[in-house]
């Protein structure tokens, strides 16, 4: 397996990460917005399978995930911060 492909899927799916984050951050309704999301994210998994392969699936969603979480610790930081600064 070449790195390129790899590298490429990680980068994706940093940058995916980092967007759910930020969308659903501010969500109006969250349960449809999480679902929506959801979808879009199983779409782009499938994008990756389907031109890559089956490991680069991993590592997109793998990092995806990744970003997410890091993305919605900082903002729950940042809030955290914010409330206690008021």
């Amino acid at each position: 397996m070449e790195m390129l492909p790899l590298i490429g899927s990680a980068a994706m799916g940093l940058a995916w990460g980092w967007l759910l984050g930020l969308l659903y951050a501010r969500a109006e309704k969250p349960a449809r917005d999480a679902l929506l999301l959801l979808g879009a994210t199983v779409l782009a998994a499938v994008e990756v399978f389907l031109f890559v392969d089956w490991v680069a699936t991993v590592v997109f969603v793998g990092t995806a995930a990744l970003a997410w979480l890091i993305h919605k610790l900082w903002l729950d930081g940042l809030r955290e911060k914010s409330a206690r600064d008021v």
